[in-house]
Order: C-alpha cells, then structure tokens, then sequence
C-alpha cells in the first residue's frame, strides 16, 4: 500500500505545488527529482520534486539564553514536535478515473494528500517495456526502490532531432551506446503491416567508445561499445594508421589529393590561419594548380595542397615522409630537399607578383599550414574518393552505418574537425542530389552522432557548417543531427530548439541548465533537478518519453549483456518480454 508523506498546502500552476510533510517523515530521505503522487478529488498527479526547506519554529536568537549544555535537546524536540518540512514539486503529468493520463492543466484543492507511487502508478503514466517499440532506458527516481524501468519510444525518439548534454564523465557515451543499440534492435523488428526505413548511423566517435570498449572512471573496460554486437551493421573507419593494423577498420586519411579550396577550408580553419589566407585559397589553388601541372617531378595538379605546406622550415619533413617511412604520404615521387627548395622559391615568385600583400598573406598562412605534417593527411590518389565511400554507406540501399574512429587522435581536435566537417559537406552534397535535385524519396534514415557540437553547430558557426545546413534542411528527409555537448550554452539556439528529446545529465554552469531545459515546459521549476543529478542520472523529456522523468540510466555493461543474449536466440524470440 502506498505510503502517505504529505499534504499540499499551497499550489500554483506556473510555481508547482508545496507540500507539508507528515510527523514521522524524515526530509533526508526524500531526494531532489524523487517522484511523488498528489491525489485531489478528481485527479492524480505525477509530480517530481524540486526543492525541500524548512524554517525553525523560533529565531535562533531564543535559544541562545538556554544553557548550552541543553541547546541540543531542545533543538531535537523542535524538530521532531515543531518544524515544518515542506517539499516542493513540479506537476509534469495528471491521470483521471477512467485511467485517461495528460499534461496537467489544474491543480489539486487545498490539503490534497501526497504519498509515494508505486511500480503499477508509474506504468499507469509512461507505459511498460515490450522490446518493440519501448525499449529499457532507466529506473525512475522515487523514494525507496523499484525495478520498474521506464521505456524509450525508439520510433519516436528517431523521428525528430535530440540531443545529449552533460558534464565529463556524467554518462552520456553509456546512454549513446545504449540508444544505438537499441535502434539497431529496432531496425530488426517487423511487426505485420508496419512498415519503416532502416535507420543508419555516422557516429563520430572521438574516444573510441562505440567502436571499442566503454570504460568507466579507473579507465577499465567494461563492455564494449555498440560495433562488438552489431559489427555486421557497421564499417568503422579510423584516421590512425595502427588502429587500422590492429583493429582491422578502414584507413580514412585527411584526404588532400585534388581537393578543392572550398572543401580545404573545412580543414585549414581549426588550424588558425587568417582570414586573408582564407579568402585568398581560391586565388592560390588556380596558381598551384598550375604550377604543379607543369613542374617535371609532379606533373599532376591534384598535388596543388602540397603547395600550402612546403617552406624552407618543412621542406626536410616532407622528403622524409615521401620517402618509404612515409608510405600513406604521397604516391611515390622522386625529389630532393635541394629541388623542392628551388620549387618553394619558384612559387613564391609566382604568387608575388600579383603584390606584396598575397604574398605575405600566403607565407602567414603557411606557417600554419605545417601543422598539417603532424596530422594524418594524405595526397595519395586512391584516397581521393575515401570520403565519398562513407557517404556512399550511408545512402545506399546495400550500405550499413558508420563509425569514425579517432584512434590516438581522441584529443587532436583539427583532426576531428576536419575530418568530419568533409564528411557532413559531402553527405550534404549527396542528400541535395539525391532528394532536391532527382526527386528521390528518403532510403533510409539517417543519425549523425556528434560529439563536442557546438564547434560545428554553435553560435556563429551553425549557419555556414554543412551540419548545420542538414539540420536546418534535411531534417524532413529523415537526417537526424544529434548534438552531444558539454556545453550546450554555446550551441546555437536555433539548433537547440530543433530538438524534440532532450537527455540532461549533470551541469553546473546556470547557463548551461538553462539551455538545456529551453523545451520544456515551466523550465526555472527543473533547474535544481538538473543541478542535484548525479552521476549516470538525466532528467529525460521531449517527443520520446511521455513525460519528463528523472532516471538512472541502466548499467550500460548489463544491457550490453541482455542485448548480446537477444541477438543469440532464433528470431523469433528475440523481442519476447522480460521479466522486470
């Protein structure tokens, strides 16, 4: 039987309601974003609470002249005969008698009792678990304990945009693993006439999470990531020349062969050149091209980048890269540091003739562009249409998802950024041709997993990124942004209020609370919620739950072990339920 713990004293619907807690009631137990349930004459209501206080029942002052020897005793009798504990919570769901559940528009009458919900009150307001549509997502928050787990609507949730935000370490690379996995489950279930698109993943995975192992915070492995269930869903990628040796995943080199200006801007800008530099590339490329075409050890154009990049400071690094030790460089070319010198001083004669100003222009620029000698680059032929063969995955009829995986470039973000800024340039080539330009209806879904997003999608920023344009205009097409930031404060607030589901973990920053809670109704009521969450706990809302709720996300290594087991049983009894 339900236990009684309050009553509501006072009650707003824009403030939420304020509970007086019976006698008996110990306030300590009773945790910020716990359930409670108000029952009034006509209604139930789902409540999570916001805030707890209390006010001493004498100013301290009047105890100050009891002896101090006896100030404790007396401060133990006020608590327990005279304080009032009050708690405050926020209505996010009502429930009638004919079993009928909504967001609430009233508010219960004065003195309306308050009690705990039990497994069977919670099913009542988000449902159960099947393992078809509801997959297992978390235990809810409630005072004591429950194993009844709060579903996720797959189908839902990968209609719309979402987003995943929270502090380092606060759990959003289990979650991640967990809402792959699930879809990927989902992508496997045919119920008799439903019929949907696969969906399909481009998951950047800067610390090789999802690809490899997941691990917790002493840095061990303790499952592993989505690839190991379903490696025959998905190609990995790497930019690291011995993950791909160890690992057997597909080498994806930062492609510069034949590149255009345009799409090296992608991956010159991280590196801090100047905007002269920038808006002097197409200027450059048509000199270089030239140039090369015409230059005995070359005699190829699409070798123009290499242009930006040999100095008298890198000359000797570039011979020692084309040279064996250097395989994935370059094609095997013969020259020397004395010819590429003389090369250097034949460009830069080139370029200054048409003024001092696009010369100096161009010798700042190139500073910066040697850094691109200690990034995974390559001016190898075949890895011109590298980039194209991972969009080709993911459009295709015969594709599967993909992963990038940065290997040991985890912390490189130049790298990061690079490579999946041409990535999105060229899936948003492809998708305009493919839906805009031949009017072809979408194949199947696709769900970009981007991490660190506001340094594509941020304010400034969003407008001009090729994330940015798919998820203003593709977004109706079935391509699906999700945004996983630390600080989603600095995201754009125009992506922000493209998402339809939010998962929120810990944040501090009052900005970054704020911007997370932008959908959700009455959201200063949810910024103690979000800032008491602990570890492994997010407050949930949007289009995939049915209301917000407050959870802890299931272990990720004991799904990753459910999961596993429902992929070795015969087909039809994968999606059987669970006892839970």
């Amino acid at each position: 039987m339900a236990k009684d713990i309050g009553v509501v004293v006072e009650a707003s619907y824009e403030e939420g309601f304020l509970v007086d807690l019976d006698r008996g009631i110990n306030i300590e137990d009773i945790p910020i974003g716990s359930y409670v349930i108000v029952s009034s004459d006509k209604y139930r209501y789902l409540c999570i609470v916001s805030n707890v206080k209390y006010r001493a029942p004498v100013e301290e002052d009047g105890v100050s002249y009891i002896r101090s020897e006896y100030r404790s005793i007396v401060r133990k009798y006020f608590a327990k005969r005279l304080v009032d504990y009050k708690i405050e919570v926020i209505p996010i769901a009502r429930g009638s008698s004919n079993g009928d559940v909504d967001k609430p528009d009233t508010i219960p009458s004065y003195g309306s009792k308050v009690y705990e919900p039990d497994t069977h009150l919670l099913a009542h307001f988000y449902g159960d678990v099947d393992w078809k549509l509801g997959y297992p997502l978390g235990t809810p928050k409630i005072i004591g304990e429950t194993e009844y787990s709060v579903p996720i609507n797959i189908k839902r949730l990968i209609d719309l945009n979402f987003g995943i935000f929270g502090k380092s370490g606060s759990g959003k690379t289990f979650l991640g693993n967990l809402l792959v996995a699930y879809t990927m489950l989902y992508n496997k279930v045919k119920e008799d006439g439903e019929d949907h698109l696969e969906a399909r993943f481009l998951i950047f995975d800067m610390h090789n999470e999802y690809s490899l192992d997941v691990y917790n915070d002493a840095r061990q492995p303790v499952a592993g990531g989505v690839y190991k269930l379903f490696s025959d869903d998905f190609v990995v990628y790497t930019p690291d020349n011995l993950f791909r040796s160890e690992y057997r995943m597909s080498f994806l080199p930062i492609p510069l062969y034949n590149i255009s200006h345009n799409q090296l801007r992608y991956i010159v800008e991280p590196l801090g050149v100047t905007t002269a530099f920038l808006e002097n590339l197409g200027f450059y490329e048509n000199i270089l091209r030239k140039i090369f075409a015409r230059e005995a050890m070359f005699g190829d154009q699409g070798y123009w980048p290499l242009g930006l990049i040999l100095s008298k400071n890198s000359v000797r690094k570039v011979v020692e890269l084309a040279s064996e030790g250097g395989v994935e460089f370059i094609d095997k070319l013969s020259f020397s540091v004395s010819e590429l010198s003389r090369f250097i001083e034949a460009v830069e004669e080139t370029i200054g003739k048409e003024g001092k100003g696009a010369l100096s222009a161009f010798k700042a620029g190139r500073r910066r562009m040697e850094r691109l000698l200690d990034m995974p680059v390559s001016l190898k032929k075949v890895y011109e249409k590298v980039i194209d063969n991972v969009v080709n995955n993911l459009v295709s009829p015969t594709g599967r998802s993909v992963i990038i995986s940065m290997g040991g470039y985890e912390k490189n973000i130049p790298v990061y950024m690079a490579l999946a800024n041409l990535i999105g340039e060229s899936l948003w080539r492809r998708l305009n041709e493919l839906v805009v330009e031949e009017g072809e209806e979408a194949r199947n879904k696709i769900i970009i997993m981007l991490e660190e997003a506001h340094k594509f999608l941020g304010r400034g920023v969003s407008a001009y990124s090729p994330f940015g344009r798919i998820a203003r205009e593709m977004r109706k097409r079935g391509v699906i942004v999700v945004p996983i930031d630390q600080k989603p404060s600095e995201l754009d607030p125009d992506v922000l209020s493209m998402l339809w589901t939010f998962f929120i973990f810990a944040l501090t920053d009052p900005k970054d609370i704020d911007a997370s809670l932008i959908g959700v109704d009455r959201p200063t009521l949810y910024r103690n919620v979000v800032a008491s969450l602990r570890r492994g706990e997010a407050l949930v809302y949007g289009y995939g739950v049915q209301f917000p709720v407050v959870i802890r996300v299931h272990d990720y290594s004991n799904m990753y072990r459910e999961i596993s087991n429902r992929l070795g049983n015969d087909k039809g009894s994968i999606f059987d339920d669970i006892p839970r």
